[in-house]
């Protein structure tokens, strides 16, 4: 069984654009249009930890370090954004991608 992240990460990465999801009982069904090429894969999909860059303070790039538990999840960012658009801060609304207890630890750190 694959998370829905990884899953709609394999679908982005191969060169899909993912037009609607639903869930049927607790099957995912997935509309996906093929767009371009498959992107390679990051360098650092296979260790415990993945270097992922994001755009830091005043627009410079910045790596950060995330424990690899949804390696494919990095190829959704703009859907993720096209769903939910940002909250105060910055982060996405409503990010599925997020463990209910990744969220709860988050408050502490």
């Amino acid at each position: 069984m694959l998370s829905r992240a990884e899953t709609l990460g394999r679908i982005s990465r191969a060169g899909f654009r993912i037009k609607q999801e639903s869930f049927i009982g607790n099957l995912l069904c997935i509309e996906a249009r093929k767009i371009d090429e498959p992107l390679p894969i990051n360098e650092n999909v296979y260790g415990p930890l993945i270097a992922l860059s994001r755009i830091g303070r005043d627009g410079n790039m910045i790596k950060c370090i995330s424990a690899n538990h949804a390696s494919y999840s990095e190829y959704i960012q703009n859907y993720v954004y096209e769903m939910h658009d940002l909250q105060d801060g910055g982060k996405f609304k409503n990010d599925f991608r997020i463990t209910s207890w990744v969220q709860y630890a988050g408050k502490y750190f």
